[in-house]
């Protein structure tokens, strides 16, 4: 499929998810993997639709592991690799570390909001000094 480029302005939150994906991939202990910032956010859409395709009326939208593995692989295999050995290497890291990943991940996100929450608390709870005007 051919490439399209396109502008693409891009939210301050959305922009730290793509960081924090970029900086998941190269903590990956034995094979760090430098994902450039347009290739993690195509593999996001593409997770993304991916959840967006399935049946909204059960209880619960999954995605098996292996699912996720399969398109994170692509996108890592058209940037980064070459050989299939090392695609090999790369698939059963992904697959023994992902569970990993996901859960800091989610460790990040959650003091990330945290953060949010009490910078958000201290600017309420800090009283303002109103401007007074001598006439």
């Amino acid at each position: 499929m051919p490439n399209v480029r396109r502008s693409l302005t891009i939210i301050e939150e959305n922009d730290e998810r793509v960081q924090q994906r970029r900086a998941m991939f190269l903590n990956i202990k034995k094979t760090p993997i430098d994902m450039d910032y347009t290739t993690t956010v195509n593999m996001l859409i593409e997770l993304g639709d991916f959840l967006f395709k399935q049946d909204w009326t059960k209880p619960n939208i999954t995605m098996e592991t292996k699912e996720a593995v399969n398109i994170v692989l692509r996108y890592i295999s058209s940037t980064t690799l070459k050989e299939e050995g090392l695609l090999d290497q790369y698939r059963d890291a992904l697959l023994q570390n992902f569970p990993r990943l996901v859960e800091l991940y989610q460790q990040a996100t959650a003091m990330q909001k945290q953060n949010l929450l009490e910078a958000q608390k201290t600017e309420q709870e800090t009283p303002r000094k109103d401007k007074q005007y001598v006439s």
